[in-house]
């Protein structure tokens, strides 16, 4: 419902996984936070720590906060040192997954999303149709930890909550109403 969607949004965080390799950062990263990912309140990409990634997220304007490296017109990434950006392996997307969940359970991570109960983590190439996934987890209870991964995985649907091949949802009792 309408009302119950500023609460869902401001709770949700959603990390997505990125590369330095090839042109991701500005096909996927850049180009979703303008677009369909600019209605997250709470957004960030995981990268490997490489010099090729560090140079992508560096300037004058940058700065580190909580964590997470900030740059104007970018979305906001944590850079990991221990993953090094391979495909496959223990470096490589299980790797960032690791670092996100760390991250998320830090001191950082809950002094910058106080109001978290909802941890979603995807690939660079999926999207998230955001009313719809706001619906999908307000059918959900926030107050059991849990971790889905949604069975419907139509790209050709907009009515879809999710159209990503893979992708986790975890609920978290971190930040819990009263019962």
């Amino acid at each position: 419902t309408g009302a119950r969607r500023p609460a869902l949004a401001a709770e949700l965080v959603a990390s997505f996984m990125s590369t330095a390799k090839g042109d991701f950062w500005h096909t996927r990263a850049i180009a979703a936070k303008r677009t369909w990912a600019a209605d997250f309140d709470n957004l960030f990409y995981v990268m490997e720590g490489t010099d090729a990634a560090e140079a992508l997220v560096s300037g004058p304007d940058c700065r580190e906060h909580r964590g997470l490296r900030e740059c104007p017109d970018q979305p906001a990434v944590l850079l990991v040192a221990a993953c090094d950006g391979t495909y496959y392996g223990a470096s490589g997307p299980g790797c960032k997954f690791d670092e996100a969940a760390k991250y998320m359970l830090s001191v950082d991570g809950a002094a910058r999303f106080p109001a978290m109960r909802w941890w979603l983590f995807a690939d660079d190439d999926n999207y998230v149709v955001l009313p719809n996934f706001l619906q999908y987890l307000g059918r959900l209870d926030a107050s059991a930890a849990q971790f889905r991964s949604p069975r419907r995985r139509s790209r050709s649907s907009r009515r879809a909550p999710l159209h990503a091949p893979s992708v986790a949802v975890a609920a978290t009792t971190r930040n819990a109403p009263p019962q």
